[in-house]
């Protein structure tokens, strides 16, 4: 051979246009990566930085809303303890708490439980006024008294209540406190509302046992805040648009939670796994925690976050927890953006710039390309008219003449075969003639389940665009796996394999293609469902064995197609379907060639119609366990031996058993009216081969 044929060759319009597209395509990809990974590391930086202000905002917003609260409750149980203050004195000990809540908004009220269940407190109940509270219960006449008073801590209205029965040694606050012996936080609960109101106030209590200089318990200090402000200022941060911000408290109750389009109240909600689930909240598997904020990336179900977990310990010892999530895509957004726009703009220029080396390299090389088409066209046997090449070079004028005439031959050759089997012959270089031979080839017979009913519903144009969808789709089913399409018989398909070209898992590929075609009718009937077509089923045959395959017919036209005995056994497996409720049957010679490449449940030892000799039947299971499949073979088969030897009322005993266990399947119950049919007529020779007459 010419060492110069074996050269790699390329036309000049591709090489033209090739160069530019890469020299164009490298300086594009290079620009856009720089620009690219400069704006990622830049807005990962500048995200990061955000949210670690974010958590640092929180974190001090909650030092002045938490440990003020401490300092305060601390110094008044010193003043307590010292007798500075005496809760006895009513007056001086109501001006001195509306002293110590005044001061400060977020607190909702400041009070003082005594051993003899005597309350004294102020909170902030009404709107815009402190109201001072008196429930006496240490006297033989008990009293519950509401002050309103003035902007200075003045009574200036007094509120006669009934005694409502409040005790403040059953509160939680107070019996934390008596409990712990310390300054405690209790968990966030609904405060005790004084007034009566009908509306609900989670907060939580800092409460502090006093004792006298005898270290004798002299009673509970406890000063309420609310934490609905806590939401409120989470809700005004500004992270990022779909970001979600949550503080817990040492019990892993929400203070506070902020997520987009999230409106329901969860303060004092558990943080439970299943809420976790409910609110959609991305925490990775390993969960966050450490004791500094660092800022933390990981993935959930293919998606990027950020998050940052902080803890913030108060003088009680309870500690909160504050954690921000940030999806990357709220980061990244803006930098898929710009490269977005960056790419399309490089594309443009290269498909400008690609029209120019275009039109100038098809002045050059157009003659040598449509040539070139019309050789590829050819070989995929696309024979319609040429389109007319004008050149002034002799030699492509030459080979275009050619390619004319052997348009017309192949045409003329394909009214004898199908184009498919055109493409095969020319592969392997074999002429079409008038001969067979006698090959193992593997049959495949395919029917469309009721299709009588349907073709008698149906009206006859759409009834053919129906079968066109069908056909088309089985067709592609058996070319894709190399079979060879005979023929169809109204609504059935008709394929093998191993011939014309050898194939040698013949019997493996109609397997997988009966597995597709099941498959591919799964999706048109999704698809037919959607323009209100019925749903069909299909059911396919496969056998395997020798047969005359070739070429028949007469001078004016040729089929290539295979005759025998196998071919019809093949058809007849197909029908057997119906009978047992199966979609794939095959013979015992397809199953002993591809037993170990599919799950096969045994069916039956039949003699179809037509034929004396018995054959075993096997279904190639698509839809059951194999587990369950390896029980139900093993009932099966010693209920089908009793039922082959003639035990037939021991064999309807055990497939009456086998319906019970498997009511959905069909096969057992056909084998149960059997067995009643031979009880009853009791023929006189059984071989054990049910004859399908």
């Amino acid at each position: 051979m010419d060492l110069k044929c074996k050269k790699f060759k390329v036309s000049i319009r591709i090489s033209i246009i090739t160069l530019f597209v890469l020299l164009l395509g490298f300086v594009g990809a290079l620009i856009i990566s720089i620009n690219h990974f400069t704006l990622n590391k830049i807005l990962l930086r500048t995200s990061k930085d955000l949210i670690q202000e974010a958590s640092s905002l929180i974190k001090h917003r909650l030092q002045l809303y938490l440990l003020p609260l401490d300092r305060d409750i601390i110094e008044a149980g010193n003043l307590l303890t010292k007798g500075v203050i005496d809760p006895n004195n009513n007056t001086q000990f109501g001006i001195y708490l509306h002293e110590l809540i005044n001061h400060n908004p977020d607190i909702y009220g400041a009070y003082w439980g005594t051993m003899a269940g005597d309350f004294y407190g102020i909170d902030r109940e009404a709107t815009n006024k402190l109201t001072l509270q008196y429930i006496v219960r240490s006297t033989q006449t008990p009293s519950n008294i509401r002050y309103e008073l003035d902007s200075n801590g003045q009574i200036k209205k007094t509120i006669p209540l009934k005694n409502t029965g409040y005790d403040a040694k059953t509160r939680p606050w107070y019996q934390a406190a008596v409990r712990e012996k310390h300054l405690i936080w209790t968990d966030i609960y609904q405060f005790h509302l004084f007034a009566g109101s009908d509306y609900s106030l989670p907060g939580i209590t800092a409460a502090l046992p006093v004792y006298n200089t005898r270290q004798q318990l002299m009673g509970i200090l406890g000063i309420d805040l609310t934490i609905d402000q806590l939401t409120k200022f989470i809700n005004n941060l500004t992270v990022t648009k779909n970001s979600i911000i949550y503080i817990t408290d040492q019990f892993n109750h929400l203070v506070a939670f902020r997520k987009r389009e999230q409106a329901a109240n969860l303060i004092g909600k558990e943080l439970t796994s299943e809420l976790i689930q409910e609110l959609a909240i991305p925490l990775p598997a390993a969960g966050l925690s450490g004791s500094s904020s660092t800022i933390t990336g990981y993935y959930v179900d293919k998606k990027e976050y950020f998050a940052t977990y902080q803890p913030l310990t108060h003088n009680a010892g309870n500690t909160w927890h504050i954690t921000i999530i940030v999806p990357g895509d709220d980061i990244i957004g803006p930098l898929k953006s710009a490269s977005l726009r960056a790419m399309i703009l490089a594309i443009i220029s290269l498909l400008g710039g690609i029209m120019v080396v275009r039109y100038i390299s098809q002045r050059i090389s157009n003659p040598i390309i449509q040539l070139a088409n019309e050789a590829k066209a050819i070989t995929e046997l696309d024979l319609t008219q040429s389109t007319t090449i004008n050149t002034v070079i002799k030699e492509i004028s030459y080979m275009n003449d050619a390619f004319v005439a052997m348009r017309s031959s192949l045409k003329s050759f394909q009214r004898y075969v199908p184009s498919s089997l055109v493409k095969n012959l020319i592969m392997s270089g074999k002429i079409a003639e008038v001969d067979g031979e006698n090959r193992e080839l593997t049959f495949l017979f395919s029917d469309i389940g009721n299709f009588t009913h349907l073709a008698e519903h149906t009206e006859p144009h759409r009834l053919m665009q129906f079968l066109s969808e069908y056909f088309e789709t089985m067709t592609q089913a058996v070319i894709q796996a190399n079979g060879t399409l005979d023929k169809y018989i109204g609504d059935a398909v008709m394929a093998f394999w191993n011939a014309p070209l050898p194939v040698s898992d013949h019997a493996l590929r109609a397997c997988q293609t009966a597995v597709d075609m099941l498959k591919r009718m799964q999706e048109l009937n999704q698809h037919w469902c959607n323009q209100g077509l019925p749903k069909l089923e299909i059911r396919i045959g496969i056998n395997s064995g020798f047969a005359i395959v070739g070429n028949v017919g007469s001078q004016e036209r040729l089929n290539y197609t295979a005759i025998g005995d196998n071919v019809n056994l093949g058809s007849r497996l197909e029908a057997l379907n119906k009978i047992y409720g199966t979609h794939i049957i095959v013979s015992q010679t397809t199953y002993e060639l591809v037993k170990n490449h599919f799950t096969f449940r045994f069916l039956d030892q039949v003699a179809v119609r037509g034929k004396e000799q018995g054959v075993a039947i096997y279904e190639l299971v698509t839809d059951i366990a194999t587990d369950i499949l390896l029980a139900y073979q093993q009932q099966f088969m010693s209920a089908f031996i009793a039922y082959q030897q003639g035990n037939w009322p021991q064999s309807l005993s055990q497939f009456e058993k086998l319906a019970d266990v498997y009511p959905k399947d069909k096969i057992a119950k056909l084998f149960i009216k059997r067995c009643k049919w031979l009880i009853e007529t009791n023929p006189a020779q059984w071989h054990g081969i049910w004859r399908m007459e």
